[in-house]
């Protein structure tokens, strides 16, 4: 393996680990194996990620929405207000298989089309591709 090419890996899972797109490494490998399987079900993408299908589901679970909290409140006399936002943006979409209605068949949503073009930049080395600030993006 050649120097760039190690290169080109570390700048995509540096963007996969960080700022907003921010996945572990399963998450990192759930989301590729849909992004190259569009429409895999639940049960097919833990046979190939080699995961338990509870494992799966939870990392399924992150990557499809986006969790957020908001707290209110009031202190001798002031009020207060939190508001945080966890995980990345939803990049995998859940929809009902169409051949069988009781599974679910997963595809890249917007955001993750966004996510793998940002990749493919990187893996292709182009003018236009990711800078150290995508990672914060």
């Amino acid at each position: 393996m050649s120097d760039d090419y190690a290169d080109k890996l570390l700048r995509a899972t540096v963007l996969l680990s960080t700022g907003k797109w921010m996945m572990s490494r399963e998450e990192e490998r759930c989301f590729l194996l849909v992004a190259t399987n569009p429409g895999i079900t639940v049960g097919q993408l833990a046979e190939r990620a080699r995961l338990p299908q509870s494992t799966v589901s939870r990392h399924l679970k992150a990557l499809s929405s986006r969790k957020s909290i908001e707290k209110r409140g009031k202190f001798i006399g002031i009020e207060w207000s939190i508001a945080a936002e966890f995980g990345g943006p939803e990049v995998i979409d859940e929809q009902i298989h169409p051949i069988n209605p009781k599974q679910k068949a997963l595809f890249v949503s917007e955001n993750g089309q966004t996510l793998l073009s940002k990749i493919r930049a990187i893996h292709e080395c182009r003018d236009d591709g990711p800078s150290s600030t995508d990672a914060t993006d």
